[in-house]
């Protein structure tokens, strides 16, 4: 092969990568542009699903109780205060705490099915002691944990925490009722209300 193929051939060669680096700058263009135009979708589509999303499922509710005896019915006359704590961080469960003073003998502690000023039945166990005598003097948590869809009872039972206990909260027919061997239909109770996102 004589000199002049020889640099033909190399020109070609050369002609040839720029070819292939040029359609592949292109290629990169290209798909970094469709990329951008599917993120800027699926940005704008989240943007929209949470904006029409309902409050419940958008963010995670917290909801507290404040316990007394005089929120009884009837009323109950005693020292003893408390509160309770839930939230929602996964739906398939929700968190709760309760904390109790000067009360003693706590026997259980549930979440009942009512409006304020009535009583009404057993939708979530909470706490149960170990014996009927109850526990000893509590100033402090009482129990916490999680509740979960197998917790359900009554009229919730096979339900799920998520949509009925979260519904019967927010509509304001759900309390927290702790009893006692003294007041084994409660000593201190309170309403389950919002208490604010966290």
């Amino acid at each position: 092969m004589d000199l002049f193929s020889e640099c033909l051939n190399f020109t070609q060669y050369v002609n040839h990568i720029r070819y292939l680096i040029y359609n592949m700058n292109n290629k990169n263009i290209v798909s970094a542009v469709t990329i951008m135009v599917i993120a800027s979708v699926l940005i704008l589509a989240s943007t929209t699903i949470m904006t029409n999303m309902p409050k419940a499922f958008a963010t995670t509710e917290a909801f507290v109780a404040t316990l007394a005896g005089d929120k009884e019915v009837p009323p109950v006359d005693t020292n003893a205060t408390g509160s309770a704590g839930f939230s929602q961080p996964h739906l398939s469960n929700m968190s709760f705490g309760i904390q109790v003073n000067d009360i003693e003998k706590v026997t259980a502690a549930h979440i009942h099915q009512g409006k304020e000023g009535q009583n009404g039945p057993v939708i979530v166990t909470l706490f149960k002691a170990d014996n009927d005598t109850g526990t000893g003097l509590v100033n402090g948590q009482l129990v916490g944990g999680s509740i979960i869809n197998d917790m359900l009872e009554g009229a919730l039972a096979g339900k799920a925490v998520e949509v009925d206990l979260i519904k019967a909260i927010q509509d304001g027919e759900a309390y927290v009722n702790v009893h006692t061997t003294d007041n084994p239909d409660g000593a201190i109770r309170g309403q389950i209300v919002a208490g604010g996102a966290r």
